[in-house]
């Protein structure tokens, strides 16, 4: 489902587990100015709030 959005809209599909967010920190962060949306797909569970946090600060 995620690689079809990807698909749909032109954009990047991120990938990070707990411990392990050089993604974010490496690839959002440097490109917040260009990222117009964010979307997260999981559920409750995947991913974590702590996640979702550093992605939410990384684009501020």
């Amino acid at each position: 489902m995620s690689g079809s959005l990807c698909g749909k809209f032109g954009s990047v599909l991120l990938l990070a587990s707990e411990g392990h967010c050089e993604a974010i920190d490496g690839f959002v962060r440097p490109n917040k100015w260009s990222i117009n949306e964010s979307y997260i797909l999981g559920g409750k569970a995947a991913p974590s709030d702590d996640i979702e946090k550093r992605l939410n600060d990384a684009l501020l």
